[in-house]
């Protein structure tokens, strides 16, 4: 996986000239080689529980009964990788890989997938990957994937609904035991940060969308709740692709 492209722009937000703060917009435009060895290291990834030995007993209990259906489906689905790859793959590997690149380019702290730890009921249930900021701020993540399309309108558009419905307050609960005292205080004041991420055909189209009205638009419904937004476009280079 290699970043081709980072994009760093501010806007500001705000009542009037008097209250007004800058929020960073990051734009990161990513490349995916060779998907068959990057699926395998995700799904050694996937099986790496680690992260429920840093809670308390009783959250380890829940958190292993929870994670455990989850990561034997997870398993099963990367071992059937096709070609093309299929939606449900898709998506995962758009979610898990952005936290990825969180992580490795703005040194986030990614924390497992959201599926991996609360109950996924009838409809969409919310958010699909978090990962905290150096400033101790909490990166909710949505992730959409298309096998010949970008898929940036879907990424946005649902942060846009989830915003509206509070689907991200409705984390808040859960992911209190994965965080610090300093980013359960920004979380219980709402400065929270979101992370458009999405399936794009190549860099170029990636930095077309950058510059559509349309996109813009849906961008500047997000800033007003967002303490800092991140966009990601990945492109998978699938191998029948010449």
């Amino acid at each position: 996986m290699n970043i081709i492209s980072h994009d760093l722009q501010q806007q500001k937000t705000g009542d009037d000239l008097f209250n007004f703060r800058d929020v960073n917009i990051h734009r990161i435009c990513v490349k995916i080689d060779d998907i068959e060895n990057h699926v395998d290291r995700i799904t050694h990834s996937i099986q790496n529980t680690s992260w429920i030995n840093a809670l308390d007993p009783i959250s380890q209990t829940s958190f292993r009964a929870a994670s455990k259906k989850t990561i034997e489906k997870l398993i099963e689905i990367f071992s059937q990788q096709d070609e093309p790859v299929s939606s449900e793959l898709g998506e995962y590997i758009i979610s898990i890989s952005a936290g990825d690149v969180l992580e490795d380019k703005l040194q986030h702290k990614k924390l497992p997938i959201s599926e991996l730890w609360k109950e996924k009921k009838s409809g969409n249930h919310g958010f699909d990957f978090h990962t905290i900021t150096p400033e101790n701020k909490v990166s909710f993540g949505e992730a959409k994937y298309g096998r010949s399309s970008n898929k940036h309108h879907d990424s946005f558009d649902q942060i846009i609904d989830f915003i509206a419905n509070d689907k991200h307050k409705i984390d808040y609960v859960l992911l209190k035991e994965f965080i610090n005292e300093e980013t359960k205080n920004n979380m219980s004041q709402h400065k929270n940060c979101f992370c458009a991420t999405f399936s794009i055909i190549n860099e170029n189209s990636f930095n077309r969308l950058m510059s559509n009205e349309s996109v813009r638009s849906k961008i500047n419904r997000i800033i007003p709740d967002s303490e800092e937004i991140f966009i990601i476009g990945i492109a998978i280079c699938h191998s029948k692709q010449s």
